[in-house]
């Protein structure tokens, strides 16, 4: 479905299809890409390794912190350009290993029955962005695979423009809208009961909001090992 039938779908479920409209056009609009929004947020349904803004990361030598992209919410597999390439040609990438920030931040920890060998590298994240240990000592390119939320250029404004999420959960959307429209601040046009309802419907189908406690300790990861404090690539 695209914008324009998204909205009238709405239009029609809200019983406000004729003109003068309850409803804003451009209220409306918003309330749908808000629903894209907030459905990738609860069901990770973007999955992205090829936009380089996003997915590509410039490592810096004796540099560990490094912004995300504002659209990544969870990262599955990162891994480095070692510099080297195979037999026919093709470079040759190391996985990076996700852990936490309490074992990764620690400085000077060597690690008993050589637990890591060749001084692999690692990363934690949390809301400031991706945190890699140890200190890389060369540079080296991150290649990230992600879920993320929708960019702006992905942005629903023409009619014509389509929910960047799979086709069949295009429809479910529509309750975040109604969700948004019933609680309007308006005497006329709110509904607090049927507002409960349509949120619990998008609930239904795209989970609930974690929490930011949640949501911080599934960023920044739980248990793992800790890692070298030597630079990697020394």
């Amino acid at each position: 479905m695209n914008l324009g039938e998204l909205r009238a779908l709405a239009r029609n479920r809200l019983q406000d299809t004729v003109t003068p409209y309850g409803w804003r056009n451009s209220d409306l609009n918003s309330f749908i890409n808000t629903a894209v929004v907030e459905a990738t947020e609860r069901s990770r349904l973007i999955f992205d390794s090829s936009t380089p803004a996003v997915t590509q990361i410039s490592v810096t030598p004796f540099v560990a912190d490094y912004q995300l992209h504002p659209s990544v919410q969870s990262i599955v597999r990162a891994r480095a350009d070692t510099g080297q390439v195979d037999a026919q040609g093709n470079p040759i990438y190391t996985t990076v290993i996700p852990g936490s920030r309490t074992d990764l931040s620690v400085i000077g920890f060597t690690p008993r029955d050589n637990m890591y060998t060749n001084y692999s590298l690692h990363y934690w994240r949390d809301y400031e962005g991706i945190h890699l240990a140890p200190i890389p000592e060369k540079a080296t390119t991150l290649l990230l695979e992600v879920y993320r939320a929708p960019l702006d250029t992905e942005k629903l404004v023409l009619d014509t423009d389509i929910p960047p999420i799979p086709d069949r959960l295009h429809r479910y959307l529509v309750h975040w809208v109604l969700y948004e429209a019933y609680s309007v601040n308006d005497a006329d046009l709110s509904d607090p009961t049927k507002a409960l309802k349509e949120l619990a419907q998008f609930e239904r189908h795209f989970s609930n909001r974690a929490s930011a406690k949640l949501e911080r300790m599934m960023q920044e990861g739980k248990g793992g090992k800790a890692a070298y404090s030597r630079p990697f690539g020394g």
